[in-house]
């Protein structure tokens, strides 16, 4: 069931960033989080 509506969330969050945002502008969260990814390494 988790797994489930997790799916359905980044369904959705993926289908909202195509909707709104600029190829630019859907690479700038992951941008992020590949930084943050490398702060939070020992």
């Amino acid at each position: 069931m988790f797994e489930d509506t997790r799916r359905v969330g980044e369904e959705w969050l993926t289908r909202a960033m195509q909707e709104h945002y600029s190829e630019a502008e859907q690479q700038t969260p992951i941008e992020a989080i590949a930084l943050l990814e490398r702060v939070t390494e020992p």
